[in-house]
């Protein structure tokens, strides 16, 4: 929260949501801890609230070894030392603001690569998107912060 959890316009806005979620014929939120959250803290019949899994559209399927192998030959900036045969490719598109918390992902990053299996694929994980907080996620992505399964990744 850029505001802050004390600042006025974000304590009335967790009023008015508290208040306004109890009278919604249904809630709807995408992971059943925001769904607890809901029932916990605002006090919503669980009833009233249904979890729809955020999910990709149908026209978002798995890339096929040839086609990912011609998107390595077109990019090869991208993919130094990438082995296209076993490595994988990860594609996230973001806003850069506030209201996403890309150092989830670069924790996750980070844990992906504590893992001691063998067989576990090297990740090239490509961020795109414009948006006010860009400098800040970058700065992270300029030096390794990984040196196993993810150590591919690529710096900006």
């Amino acid at each position: 929260l850029r505001l802050g959890e004390g600042h006025v316009l974000v304590r009335l806005n967790r009023a008015y949501e508290r208040v306004l979620s109890r009278f919604a014929d249904i809630n709807l939120t995408v992971t059943k801890q925001m769904r607890g959250f809901l029932v916990r803290e605002f006090g919503v019949s669980k009833l009233r609230v249904t979890v729809l899994y955020d999910k990709a559209a149908s026209q978002f399927q798995p890339v096929e070894a040839a086609e990912k192998r011609r998107i390595v030959e077109r990019h090869p900036e991208l993919f130094e030392g990438f082995d296209a045969s076993s490595d994988k490719i990860v594609v996230s598109s973001t806003s850069f603001t506030p209201d996403e918390d890309f150092g989830v992902l670069l924790e996750s990053l980070v844990k992906y690569d504590g893992l001691t299996d063998p067989g576990l694929p090297r990740l090239r994980v490509i961020v795109t998107g414009k948006g006010p907080m860009k400098q800040q996620f970058a700065m992270p992505c300029t030096r390794p912060v990984c040196r196993g399964p993810t150590s591919s990744v690529p710096g900006s």
